[in-house]
């Protein structure tokens, strides 16, 4: 025990003395967040990324001018959108990731199997419930986040996603998408 303490402390030691004897800002700040704040992160920006991979799917594959149109809102507000995150996230030590999670990447597998009222139907469904999680985990991060940098993000993100959803249940009506079960 007293070997792994002192092996520990001379890490530290050689650490400081690298940076100059302090941690860096970018150490400090990664640090500091809270495990909200990069869950909340992480996730926003692996959904972010699959909106966009959502949208360009649907710009080929779905069956109606209206639910093509979307899919490019989609891909040009959530490509903004992640631009964004990245400026507050990167110097907090979170990255986007690369590849997409398995979750965001098992759906965007789902869909580009589908094409027609089929696809439209499923990913109007899929954008209804995602914008509805995704508002309800921004609210979250309003209320309860630690970092001013994503809370200030959050606040300001959650019209448009609030219009996003309000688009998405509009498409998934005339669609026929199963809308979820608070509808």
């Amino acid at each position: 025990m007293r070997a792994q303490t002192s092996a520990l402390l001379l890490a530290s030691a050689l650490a400081l003395a690298a940076t100059g004897g302090a941690p860096t800002a970018r150490a400090q700040q990664a640090h500091a967040l809270s495990r909200q704040d990069r869950t909340f992160a992480e996730h926003a920006m692996a959904g972010g990324m699959m909106e966009v991979q959502l949208g360009r799917l649907a710009q080929d594959h779905a069956g109606s001018q209206p639910v093509r149109a979307f899919g490019e809102r989609m891909v040009r507000d959530h490509k903004a959108n992640i631009h964004q995150l990245t400026a507050v996230a990167e110097p907090l030590g979170i990255t986007p990731p690369s590849p997409l999670p398995a979750e965001q990447q098992h759906q965007i597998d789902k869909l580009s199997a589908l094409y027609g009222p089929q696809f439209d139907n499923t990913y109007m469904a899929m954008m209804v419930q995602d914008h509805q999680n995704d508002i309800r985990d921004y609210h979250k991060e309003v209320q309860n986040g630690k970092n001013s940098g994503l809370r200030h993000y959050a606040e300001q993100t959650l019209p448009m996603l609030q219009r996003h959803l309000a688009l998405a249940e509009d498409l998934a009506r005339p669609q026929g998408a199963a809308l979820p079960p608070n509808h």
